[in-house]
């Protein structure tokens, strides 16, 4: 069983998946789209972004390999964030060195549990992601090979270029994957010279896949264009092209190996180390070939190479993975395991004259090569003989209308021969599974009864290998013993997703039998691997039926889970007990919520690596359908009324719409309709005639009408605490403002005043500055007057009026001095008064800045909390309108109930099986019935013979429905003829309206008088 693990972390609270709303009315269910890229290097990180519906919450990313684990990519917090928030659809995905190329499956857990599947690419080369725009040759990037580009269409008419400069000579393959990863894309890859010459355009004829490969005619930069083939684009429509000299393998021949037997095996392509050209092109190239042997594990039953994806209609195919050493190989990979010693084809065998031998059992390798080839092969059977005939074509991977005709060859007395056309087969797969998971692939298949000895033809053809030559067009021809078998695939109820349960509710897997060689026995599914809380119903799958039903039903105290189930399917075939493994299938594509009755076309599916349960964290499942405890019985003809009661939550009186699933062949399914409120009633099952008896598992899906689902009221809840925090934070940012504004006006009007006082003090400087100097002008005239005053007086020292004047210059000098002096201390007390003015203007200039800084900063905090607000108003108004009570519809399973379908309400008893009478007599039969089920009307019994006993008269008899005995009679004539006979009694009756027959065989020996 594959094994899972989770890889991730905790759930944020406050992180909500914008664009994830419901895809559908209908219960959300976690749904995976598309991944971009969809794969990485060995040993590499890679950012991977999903897209999907019903995402919300989803933190956890979930790998089909143990070597590759994801974490949510976060972004540096937010100004109002606690931490580190994730980025919404954003998963750094580590891939671990070891883990082998190969394809891989991811899913993505959150509130409404885990998602499908979608595939994940590992590769060995170095990786780039292509980068938008690229559409002109000047944007297109030129790429280092070898290499692979992640490549997505965008948007619709989206065309990706790139360029790859080649030398001449030089050999390159284009490998584009679309399908093959499960993107909706429908490539087409065109390759342009230097001069614009268009090398070529391929698309994906055969196959989901595109490989080209291009040998350079000329040097320079070659233009590589990747575009949807009807230009559509999306999430979903994901590429990876891969370019490099990659050996390439277009078919191996012959294609399957006997499983125990080793066998030597001719790979086909281009590029193989070793191999050697052949007189055979493809897209213009000689195919070289390339010998190998190679073993087929006698224990290959039920094994495919997983890190493969394999669609729906290779459910019932075995095989391995071609064993090639290089790093990479493209195109076929798998070898089948035979179901018959494998012989060649041997042209020409082209017309009936010329039909191959065939020794039986056998498996034919051929191929429908050259263009318009049809094959025809031959061989002798013997009559009674049964050979189941099967063609493996479309399951191979070809894309055709193969064809399958079976002539019996009678020579007449003239030796020529005469051909009637015995059986044209057909393809043998059921189609009742619905459209999620169709395994048909249109391989013919017919289980043939020899008629009588002799010589029978097969003609093969197909329409597609008319058009074209094409050597990929390899098939496998089988005529082999009937071996009776089955094989099983289990499909989740609503595959888009994973198998999902609500608390205390009940989903559905449906499981496929897909019988084999005339099996039709019943087989009965268990399932295993439940989660505490969780039971599995057994079903079984009666006779004519191909598809039966697990309910699992989830207690309301089970806790949050994933678990990997496991459903065997058991049978007796040939008296011994014969189990088989279910595989995993899921749809590629949804169709939306189909009602009761709608059809939908089959979509796209493959394979899953693992059936997986998640049980829900919070949700209860609102409707619950209750159908029988105990078995119920009937016979042909009856009519079984199953009693159901519902359980009913949340108020709801709707309506429910029930289809029955799992009745038997030819029993119409009736649709139940349940009234609003009503909680317990029954419906009938009315059983045809011509039911195949045996014992079958029913359950009635209902459809719940017009529930009123409050979708994550917590997140709503959650929403609006946010809100309301950012509430608080917005009016204390704008407080801020305020308060910062008040601070920034006050330092403003400061820095005015500082202003007007540095220019008071530059005044006051001025003026002490200009009356300073008047001081020291007047002082230094003072003092030369003084001066010259003073040398008169000492040139004259006896006149008393010099030496007057010359003591009143001195005098006059010190007034000037002092006053000098005085103006100076009052100018450097101004100059004193100034610096401080300048340093307070300095200050408070800074101390404006600062405020003007502090808020702007404010404002813009408070700008951001206003839009981070309206953000969350928002998200808090989308979760709301969520969350508001809306009317949905949706699907709940019942529990399944089980029913027996016996022949005929009537047992026959008292009949002997053997019976003697002799010529010339007698013999009455007394025959005694007992009615059942009901059952009242009168029972004719009826004598059947293979032809008529001559002699011989038997006689009828109709037992009223008041009696319970009547008796049959032999009558011999004297010349009836003597001998053993098998005669049958048939009991017929009319039960409902419907004509229901049983017979029994009895040995009638007529007797001679002599004996």
């Amino acid at each position: 069983m594959m094994s899972y693990r989770w890889v991730g972390c905790g759930w944020c609270v406050c992180w909500i998946l914008l664009g994830a709303a419901p895809l559908f009315g209908q219960l959300p269910a976690a749904r995976l789209s598309g991944l971009y890229p969809p794969g990485g290097q060995a040993g590499q990180t890679v950012e991977v972004t999903i897209s999907g519906a019903d995402l919300d919450e989803a933190t956890k990313l979930w790998f089909s390999h143990p070597g590759l684990r994801a974490e949510p990519k976060m972004a540096e917090p937010g100004p109002f964030d606690s931490g580190p928030q994730p980025v919404p659809n954003v998963f750094l995905v580590q891939i671990a060195p070891d883990v082998p190329p190969g394809f891989y499956d991811v899913r993505v857990e959150g509130l409404y549990g885990l998602s499908n599947p979608r595939t994940f690419v590992v590769g060995s080369l170095p990786e780039v992601r292509e980068s938008e725009p690229n559409q002109e040759a000047e944007q297109m990037a030129l790429l280092s090979l070898p290499v692979v580009v992640n490549g997505q269409s965008n948007s619709n008419g989206d065309v990706d270029g790139y360029r790859v400069a080649l030398e001449v000579g030089q050999r390159v393959v284009f490998s584009l994957a679309a399908g093959q990863i499960d993107s909706l894309m429908d490539p087409v890859l065109r390759i342009e010279r230097p001069d614009g010459v268009v090398v070529g355009e391929w698309d994906n004829v055969q196959g989901s896949d595109v490989v080209a490969l291009v040998t350079a005619s000329v040097a320079g930069e070659y233009r590589v264009l990747v575009y949807d083939a009807l230009y559509r684009g999306g999430a979903e429509y994901v590429y990876r092209l891969t370019v490099g000299p990659f050996p390439v393998v277009d078919f191996v021949f012959p294609p399957a190996i006997e499983p125990g037997k080793t066998a030597r095996l001719a790979l086909w392509g281009r590029n193989l180390p070793g191999g050697a050209a052949q007189d055979v092109r493809w897209q213009g190239d000689r195919l070289e070939r390339l010998e190998l042997d190679l073993s087929m594990p006698a224990d290959v039953m039920g094994k495919l190479p997983l890190e493969l994806n394999h669609g729906a209609e290779s459910v019932t195919l075995d095989g391995i993975r071609l064993p090639w050493q290089q790093p990479v190989v493209v195109g076929k990979q798998l070898i089948y395991a035979a179901t018959a010693p494998v012989v060649l084809e041997q042209e020409p065998n082209p017309s009936a004259g010329k039909a191959q031998p065939l020794t039986l059992p056998c498996e034919v390798a051929g191929q429908f090569f050259p263009r318009r080839d049809e094959d025809w092969f031959q061989f002798e059977a013997k009559q009674g003989e049964r050979w189941a005939v099967e063609l493996f074509y479309n399951r191979l991977g070809a894309q055709g209308t193969p064809q399958l005709f079976l002539h019996r060859v009678v020579k007449n007395q003239d030796g020529t021969e005469q051909m009637t056309l015995v059986a044209e087969a057909s393809d043998m797969a059921p189609r009742d599974l619905g459209h999620e998971f169709d395994p048909q692939s249109g391989d013919p298949y017919y289980l043939f009864t020899v008629p009588a000895d002799g010589l029978y033809r097969i003609l093969l053809r197909d329409g597609y290998a008319a058009l074209r030559d094409d050597p990929r067009l390899v098939y496998r021809l089988a005529i082999r013993r009937p071996k009776p078998d089955f094989r099983l695939v289990a499909v989740p109820w609503e595959s888009e997703h994973a198998v999902f349960l609500r608390k205390g509710g009940r989903a559905l897997v449906r499981v496929l039998v897909l019988r084999q060689d005339g099996f039709d026995g019943p087989v009965k599914l268990v399932a295993s691997g439940l989660p505490p809380g969780v039971t599995a119903s057994e079903a079984i799958v009666g006779p004519e039926s191909s598809s039966g039903m697990i309910v699992l039903t989830c207690a309301e105290d089970a806790p949050a889970s994933i678990s990997s189930l496991e459903i065997r399917g058991t049978a007796e075939i040939d008296g011994k007990a014969v189990e088989r493994v279910a595989r995993g299938g899921a749809a590629l594509e949804t169709r939306g919520l189909l009602q009761p009755g709608q059809q939908s076309p089959a979509v796209p599916a493959r394979l899953i690596r693992g059936l997986l349960l998640s049980i829900s964290s919070q949700e209860s499942l609102p409707v619950l359908i209750d159908l029988a405890k105990d078995p119920l019985e009937t016979s042909r003809g009856g009519i079984l009324k199953i009693p159901y009661s519902v359980t009913r939550r949340n108020n709801y009186n709707g309506n429910i719409n029930g289809v029955v699933y799992g009745t038997p062949a030819n029993v119409n399914a009736p649709q139940v309709g349940i009234g609003g409120g009503a909680t317990q009633g029954e419906f009938e099952l009315r059983i045809p005639g011509n039911a195949p008896v045996g014992t079958y598992t029913l359950v009635l899906n209902g459809f719940v009408q017009g529930y009123q689902y409050s979708r994550n009221p917590e997140a709503a809840k959650r929403a609006a605490e946010r809100k309301a925090e950012l509430e608080k934070i917005v009016a204390q940012t704008a407080e801020d403002v305020k308060r910062l504004t008040d601070s920034r006006n006050a330092a403003q009007k400061a820095l005015d005043q500082a202003k007007a006082q540095l220019q008071q003090a530059t005044a006051a400087r001025d003026q002490a500055a200009k009356a300073a100097a008047e001081a020291q002008a007047n002082f230094e005239k003072a003092k030369q007057a003084a001066e010259q005053a003073a040398q008169k007086a000492r040139q004259t020292p006896d006149d008393p009026q010099v030496a007057k004047a010359a003591q009143d210059a001195a005098a006059a000098r010190d007034e000037a001095e002092k006053r000098a002096k005085e103006a100076a201390t009052t100018l450097t007390d101004a100059e004193k008064a100034l610096a401080d003015a300048q340093e307070k203007l300095k200050k408070a200039e800074a101390d404006r800045a600062k405020a003007e800084e502090e808020l702007q900063a404010a404002m813009q905090r408070a700008t951001m909390a206003q839009q981070v607000k309206q953000q969350a108003d928002r998200l808090a108004q989308q979760l709301q309108q969520n969350s508001q009570p809306k009317n949905i519809n949706f699907w709940t399973p019942s529990t399944p109930v089980v029913i027996r379908i016996v022949e005929s309400p009537v047992q026959l008893e008292g009949l002997p099986e053997k019976i003697s009478v002799k010529q010339g007599e007698k013999v009455e039969i007394p025959a005694k019935v007992t009615r059942s089920y009901g059952f009242q009307g009168p029972v004719n019994l009826n004598w059947q013979t293979s032809g008529n006993i001559n002699g011989v008269q038997l006689s009828n008899v109709q037992i009223p429905n008041n009696q319970n005995e009547g008796k049959l009679v032999v009558n011999a004539a004297q010349n009836a003829s003597p001998g053993q006979y098998s005669v049958r009694v048939q009991v017929q009756v009319n039960f409902n309206g419907q004509n229901v027959v049983t017979e029994k065989v009895i040995e009638l020996s007529i007797e001679s008088q002599a004996q």
